[in-house]
């Protein structure tokens, strides 16, 4: 029995975020990875463009339907 590679191995999650983060010209990202037992989360950037605030695994986006009042 053959298994695929680690469609995951050698993949720096911060790195690729960071570099998605600057190429979509957003102030900042969290991501989050979950595979098997384990997760990877990252934040990077700044919450608000201008602002000090940094990004991290814990930072809460305001998304979808959660912004209408």
């Amino acid at each position: 029995l053959l298994l695929p590679p680690d469609p995951l191995a050698g993949v720096e999650v911060a790195a690729l975020a960071e570099a998605t983060r600057r190429r979509w010209n957003v102030p900042g990202v969290a991501v989050t990875v979950v595979r098997d037992a384990g997760t990877v989360a990252v934040g990077c950037g700044v919450r608000v463009s201008g602002r000090p605030e940094p990004v991290t695994a814990d930072t809460l986006f305001p998304l979808a339907s959660c912004t209408k009042g």
